[in-house]
């Protein structure tokens, strides 16, 4: 290659890199694309923080990593979806959980290859050859005790830009974040208690509490304990004190050789610990060391006496996530509620069923890599994870060699941009566990974010955050169970607004009945903005209580009125509206913008100049008073025709200086004679106190 053809592709190479992003599909936007149902509650959240100034923020970020682990960074903003979207990824995880299931069985009951591979749907050598990456073999897992294995089970899942939901991988040995899915949610409340208002945390159970649900299930006074280690870096905090408050127990191997002593043997077989029945068992320790650290454990779970969370350890295999859609249609005869991102191997077989490099997919991701995220299979904590859009020219080479050296060892999945929340690229974890005849999956989801400035890896080990997951209507008491905030986000016109914020109960609480007030306030630039007719905007009044609203509809309301009896209804509307409960300054400020109105229409035609005093009594605010005053002696024609005024007038008693400046400084000049006059009356009015 010549140095001016290098020189060139230098310079252009980064340019068609952009031009190939340029065509992957955009992000969902949570928050703008969802539909009207979704979006209400990410408007309440953001109006009812209101923007948080930097030291808020700060001391938000700090206590929330206080309340965590050093890895953890709680969002501000929560994450909503909807009963059926949650409905979706239950029933999704359930039916993948099952699908695993499916083929344990499968492996148990076949003496040779499983029907699965059998029939046509998996080579056997790809099931060989992801066995192999752990030291496994089918008859190696067959040699286990699958009966009482519980393998935990806990998708990824991603919203792709058509809005559908895709699994981006499969995890089984020991995920993460069993106990932050429940307290994430708790904690958002305490660190922000303006959300107390429409959120709640106390639906569902965490999933700690559905493992000693079924330990009860198979015995009453069984238990479920927690084999607590630091063998996978995080203790899982949250997880062993809802393990606890559920009735469980915990113990830790950080002194094993005490812990193991605490177990006995009982004559049927069964174990106990501190004289409490065990029947099931959370390993956070390495199911290769369980024999030899917990020998009574151990024997009781080879009787069939104690279920034990753990599995064989190709299950966690991010190749096996492949064939999860071919394994439902196979086993379950239904089709996949959750679609996995295509995934693909490096390797194929040749005719001789050897692994070798597939040539022609490896090109097509390299000269595609934008398009691609490869893996490794095997890869634990965000680790080996290589994301296209993210890598440089020189990562791309390194990669390159890698693969070529292990093709095996790697699988490419298509880049699929994960759907954002504001800045944030968000994800979902959905827990779950099951036996060989049963699955248990969590009431509450885990989810995950990170800057879009980020890694793009959603892995709390990569230094993603942790983002509160809330049902829509089940999570959501308050506001938005009182009112159809759908109505509301849909409403094109006045009576719309007012309608969708009548409450859905006949009886509302004083509580109650300020949330909607808050929530009316929050959607009345809105409702300004479809230009309502006066009485409408007069009818949403009854929705409106703060100062600043009062004020923004009253000047809406003035700005309509027709003549000076609309004025006046308005303010017989807002003093029926007892707005002595208000800070006097709101009232004060609407009687003034009130009378300033009436003015301009006496200035505008003579006729409306006798309706001046019957309406100064109603006025409280001497200013106001002072204003319609002035307005009116400014509007008058003559003197003469102020002196045979029928109706007296009932100006302020003190301000007549100031009525007398006004009189001083009328633009245009008054006639000296005209102002002679106007004075007089002043005068006259002062010395009679009216």
């Amino acid at each position: 290659m010549n140095s001016s053809l290098a020189e060139y592709q230098a310079i252009v190479s980064p340019h068609l890199r952009d031009l190939e992003t340029a065509h992957v599909p955009q992000p969902y936007d949570e928050v703008a694309k969802s539909p009207t149902q979704g979006r209400a509650p990410y408007r309440l959240v953001k109006e009812v923080t209101g923007p948080l100034d930097d030291q808020r923020q700060k001391d938000f970020h700090r206590v929330a990593k206080d309340l965590g682990s050093d890895r953890r960074d709680l969002s501000v903003t929560p994450r909503f979806i909807k009963e059926s979207e949650f409905q979706t990824l239950i029933k999704g995880t359930e039916q993948r959980a099952r699908a695993y299931q499916a083929l344990l069985n499968d492996i148990a009951n076949t003496k040779g290859r499983p029907d699965f591979v059998y029939e046509g749907h998996m080579s056997y050598w790809v099931l060989e050859g992801i066995l192999a990456k752990y030291n496994e073999t089918l008859d190696s897992v067959r040699e286990l005790n699958l009966k009482s294995l519980a393998p935990l089970y806990a998708p990824d899942i991603v919203r792709g830009p058509d809005g559908l939901f895709y699994v981006l991988e499969d995890n089984s040995e020991n995920p993460g974040g069993r106990g932050d899915a429940t307290q994430a949610r708790f904690d958002l409340l305490k660190l922000l208690p303006e959300y107390e208002n429409f959120l709640s945390a106390d639906a569902g159970l965490p999933f700690a509490a559905k493992l000693s649900q079924f330990a009860r299930k198979m015995d009453p006074d069984g238990k479920a304990l927690l084999l607590q280690s630091n063998y996978y870096g995080d203790t899982n905090k949250y997880f062993v004190q809802q393990l606890n408050n559920s009735g469980g127990m915990v113990i830790s191997d950080s002194g094993v050789s005490v812990s193991s002593s605490r177990f006995k043997t009982s004559p049927d077989g069964s174990v106990t610990l501190d004289g409490q029945r065990v029947t099931l068992a959370n390993l956070d320790v390495p199911f290769t060391s369980f024999k030899f650290f917990f020998p009574a454990l151990y024997e009781a779970y080879s009787k069939n006496k104690v279920i034990v969370n753990a599995g064989p350890t190709f299950l966690s295999d991010k190749e096996l996530s492949a064939y999860v859609e071919d394994m439902i249609r196979f086993y379950l005869k239904e089709e996949p509620i959750l679609k996995t991102i295509e995934t693909r191997s490096f390797k194929i077989t040749d005719s001789k069923n050897n692994a070798v490099l597939d040539k022609d997919f490896f090109d097509e991701v390299f000269a595609n890599i934008s398009n691609y995220v490869i893996k490794d299979p095997k890869g634990l904590q965000g680790r080996d994870v290589w994301l296209g859009p993210h890598l440089k020219g020189s990562e791309v080479e390194s990669l390159k060699e890698k693969v070529l050296r292990d093709p095996g060892n790697f699988i490419a999945q298509k880049y699929l941009p994960i759907s954002q929340i504001d800045d944030q690229i968000v994800d979902f974890r959905v827990f779950a566990m099951f036996t060989m005849d049963d699955v248990v999956v969590g009431d509450h989801i885990w989810a995950r974010s990170d800057s879009i400035y980020g890694t793009g890896k959603l892995n709390i080990h990569q230094e993603a955050g942790v983002t509160a997951v809330f049902r829509i209507g089940v999570d959501t008491p308050g506001l938005i169970g009182l009112i159809n905030l759908d109505a509301l986000e849909r409403a094109k016109s006045a009576g719309e607004f007012v309608n969708a914020l009548q409450p859905r109960k006949a009886k509302i609480s004083a509580r109650e009945k300020s949330l909607i007030a808050w929530l009316a306030r929050r959607y009345l630039n809105d409702f300004l903005a479809t230009s309502p007719n006066r009485t409408q905007a007069v009818e949403y009044l009854k929705y409106v209580s703060d100062p600043r609203s009062l004020n923004l509809l009253s000047l809406y309301v003035l700005n309509k009125c027709g003549q000076i009896s609309d004025v006046q209804n308005f303010l017989g509307v807002l003093r029926a509206k007892k707005l002595n409960g208000e800070p006097f300054k709101t009232q004060n400020e609407i009687e003034r913008n009130a009378a300033q109105k009436v003015v301009t229409f006496m200035e505008a035609a003579p006729k409306w100049q006798k309706e001046w005093g019957n309406m100064i009594p109603g006025y409280k605010d001497q200013e106001a008073k002072l204003i319609l005053t002035t307005g009116y002696l400014k509007s008058a024609k003559t003197p003469e025709a102020l002196a045979k005024e029928e109706v007296v007038p009932h100006p302020p008693a003190t301000g007549w200086e100031d009525l007398s400046a006004e009189a001083e400084s009328f633009n245009p000049p008054v006639e000296p004679k005209k102002k002679k006059g106007l004075m007089a009356i002043c005068r006259k009015r002062l010395r009679l106190g009216i």
